[in-house]
């Protein structure tokens, strides 16, 4: 069932996936569309809105999806209405064979919006903070491991498309909570002014005015706030050459800034804001390595508007050493932007999760030729599925691949040299990666800091 619905246009995942990773597959997505089942409400644990096909066997207000935003389809006054039963009674299905394609596009373009600032709420069931995050996030999916398992909610309440008339009037919908009620009315920013909020947390500079203007309130001064810097020094328009990039931060002393890394708070000037790490993390993949393909793997998004950045300009000379399999958003225009031969360089654009994870751990060696980032998360990917890597020695990079897992060669060793040796010759097994990354790079806590308490210090 599941090929015939993917067709020739999506991916069939049906069988494909444990439960962790149907998981990340859901949170990932911007709605969901699903029968009256288990993983609609799986997607509402994870804070994703739901498009429902409902038969009314049971009653929707009870067993619909709780707490994200949801469009219930399918007629509830069906003759089958409250039988509980489980196979149809009614000859014809008639409570689901009204619904057509079309209604099922409408509901998922009116659940499709934009998401909120940052805000750590208290709903009033519960005194459990929970957590909204948004902005440019690295991997959502990460920060709600290591939250929940701090004891705290994660959720991600949002404001529709300016052009969608909402609900009706006086009728707020819930946002998602992970299940922890709260109401934010819809397309009403204004209406958070009155919420019991506990902390922001803040992602890029404009989230300031936003909390500003939502909240009515001065981030720092009327309420906590950290700012989550996820980029590397240098990488905005704005920002001055390294290592004299100043974080935007840099002349406030009462919001703490929290990198991602050791090497970005080093090389960030953070003038007198105090200062924490909360490392990288991700959610384990499994160990699944086969290398049965004589092949690289690659793994970046946007080389082509962000070029030199990502190391997309290597790939003609890696591509002469071995073949690639680069996998990732925004691929159209690469071959043609750096001259690669598709012969010997195969595009992967925009797969899911799991699908990407499955197809990695076939590949021989894992590439990572970015120049300068934060830490790539796909290089912890690679070592938790067990591959050996090949990456250069920039950043965190040389912190992360341990020796015996892979290498990190120097300019001068002959990075072309180097990773084509890996990649066309018998590579070990990259078991000594994944020994080494779940101990400090899984989403299983916040190292040497939580969430309730950040030990800062000033730099």
């Amino acid at each position: 069932m599941t090929a015939a619905v993917a067709g020739t246009s999506g991916a069939d995942l049906g069988g494909a996936t444990t439960l962790a990773q149907m998981a990340a597959l859901l949170d990932g997505a911007a709605a969901v569309v699903v029968g009256n089942t288990g993983p609609a409400h799986l997607a509402a644990a994870v804070g994703t809105p739901v498009v429902s096909l409902f038969a009314p066997v049971v009653p929707a207000q009870r067993w619909a999806p709780y707490g994200v935003p949801t469009v219930l389809l399918g007629d509830q006054s069906a003759p089958c209405r409250n039988t509980r039963a489980r196979e149809c009674p009614v000859p014809g299905h008639p409570c689901l064979t009204s619904v057509t394609a079309h209604d099922v596009v409408a509901a998922v373009e009116k659940l499709v919006t934009v998401e909120q600032p940052a805000v750590l709420r208290t709903p009033a069931v519960s005194r459990e903070a929970a957590v909204t995050i948004q902005g440019e996030r690295e991997d959502p999916r990460l920060a709600r491991a290591r939250l929940l398992d701090d004891g705290v909610r994660p959720g991600r309440p949002r404001v529709p498309d300016p052009g969608d008339p909402g609900p009706e009037p006086g009728r707020p919908r819930p946002c998602p909570h992970l299940g922890l009620a709260g109401l934010c009315p819809r397309g009403d920013p204004e209406a958070l002014r009155g919420e019991e909020v506990d902390v922001v947390v803040l992602q890029r500079t404009r989230d300031l005015d936003l909390v500003r203007a939502w909240l009515g309130r001065e981030p720092g001064r009327d309420l906590p706030a950290v700012f989550l810097e996820h980029n590397a020094p240098g990488l905005e328009p704005e920002d001055g050459p390294v290592p004299h990039t100043r974080h935007p931060l840099a002349d406030r002393d009462d919001i703490p800034i929290a990198h991602v890394t050791h090497f970005n708070r080093l090389f960030y000037d953070n003038g007198r804001a105090p200062t924490t790490v909360i490392e990288h993390g991700i959610v384990d993949p499994g160990e699944r390595y086969t290398g049965e393909l004589a092949r690289a793997a690659v793994v970046v998004n946007e080389p082509v508007r962000r070029g030199r950045t990502v190391g997309a300009d290597l790939l003609p000379g890696l591509a002469q050493a071995a073949p690639l399999d680069v996998f990732g958003m925004g691929l159209t225009g690469l071959h043609e932007q750096y001259g690669l031969d598709p012969g010997r360089v195969e595009l992967f654009d925009d797969p899911p999760q799991a699908a990407m994870h499955a197809e990695l751990a076939r590949r021989r060696v894992y590439v990572h030729p970015v120049r300068w980032t934060s830490l790539g998360l796909s290089l912890l990917e690679a070592m938790h599925l067990g591959m050996p890597v090949v990456g250069l020695a920039t950043t965190e990079a040389v912190e992360a691949v341990p020796f015996e897992a892979g290498c990190c060669p120097p300019a001068r060793s002959g990075w072309r040299r180097r990773s084509g040796t890996s990649c066309t010759t018998r590579t070990p097994p990259g078991w000594p990666a994944r020994r080494r990354v779940p101990s400090r790079w899984s989403g299983t806590g916040f190292p040497g800091s939580s969430a309730t308490g950040m030990h800062c210090s000033r730099r």
